[in-house]
């Protein structure tokens, strides 16, 4: 169900979970936070639950020892939520299926309870609020780079 959010509070609350993951596989976390409106609509639980996906892919993706980054902004009345990792980047057939239910590019991930609905599960949020989820390979890195977005 939306709901007004604090903006802040989703922020502090996406840092905490995110930097307890990354802390965990030795993963570097970066926040940045550009321009945000003091609070926006959406489902606080599965907005939450779709960027933790991301963040989660992100480092599983990472080597060890890599960087994640987690970058939120307002501008031109849409959210954006980007995860940049340091692993390889997306094939060219992952961009094309990896927001496909039960899609699972990298099979050596098949043994470690990966199901390949994380991405889906995102992208689904991310239409319910009217958005969308863009699959990139960053240009500074070659790592992968997913945002959600969706209208203010």
């Amino acid at each position: 169900m939306r709901q007004k959010i604090a903006a802040k509070e989703f922020w502090a609350s996406l840092e905490k979970q995110a930097s307890a993951l990354a802390t965990a596989k030795n993963i570097c976390l970066s926040m940045e936070k550009g321009p945000l409106p003091q609070s926006f609509f959406a489902d606080p639980f599965f907005l939450m639950r779709a960027v933790m996906n991301l963040v989660t892919n992100g480092i599983e993706y990472s080597p060890e020892g890599g960087t994640l980054c987690i970058r939120i902004s307002a501008a031109e009345k849409e959210l954006r939520i980007c995860v940049v990792d340091s692993g390889r980047g997306f094939s060219p057939e992952a961009k094309a299926h990896a927001m496909e239910q039960f899609y699972m590019g990298d099979q050596s991930r098949t043994s470690k309870a990966h199901y390949g609905i994380g991405l889906y599960l995102a992208y689904t949020v991310a239409k319910q609020h009217g958005g969308g989820l863009l699959l990139e390979n960053a240009p500074d890195t070659g790592g992968g780079m997913v945002t959600l977005y969706f209208p203010l």
